[in-house]
């Protein structure tokens, strides 16, 4: 984590996590405060090959890239606005306010389960170590602690 003191504000601008879920996936999540003009991507990586997602490759388009091993990518672009960003939640919100569907998966409960991963995220930079985070504890700050590994 890189982090950036501006008057009284302090604040994470770079941060890499590796994460392992408690079934067993592995991924990495990038926060980039710096790259200009901003990039956010996601790849996921298969046995037979991944998919790349960037968001605003160019100007209100996004690019989704099937690579299959041994083939030859096949990018698909996607015509966008920042307004699209929300427009799903926001169908389902209203959607679920007018009676129509009963439950939503945004909900506090599930926001409030990513606040244990960025508490774990400061505390490996601070610690210089690996963090595991105990659901089972619920929202405090004994759920997270250090790996054993």
């Amino acid at each position: 984590m890189k982090y950036v003191e501006e008057g009284r504000a302090r604040y994470d601008k770079l941060c890499f996590l590796n994460l392992v879920t408690e079934s067993g996936f592995h991924g990495r999540v990038v926060q980039d405060l710096v790259t200009f003009p901003p990039n956010k991507q996601v790849l996921l990586q298969g046995q037979d090959g991944r998919i790349e997602w960037s968001w605003g490759a160019e100007p209100g388009v996004d690019t989704v890239t099937l690579i299959r091993n041994g083939e030859d990518a096949h990018p698909v672009r996607i015509e966008r606005t920042r307004p699209d960003d929300f427009i799903e939640e926001l169908k389902a919100i209203e959607s679920h306010l007018s009676g129509e569907i009963d439950s939503l998966g945004i909900t506090l409960e599930r926001g409030l389960d990513s606040i244990p991963v960025i508490a774990a995220a400061h505390q490996a930079a601070q610690d210089r170590r690996e963090m595991t985070i105990d659901f089972d504890l619920g929202y405090s700050p004994g759920s997270v602690r250090p790996s054993l590994s």
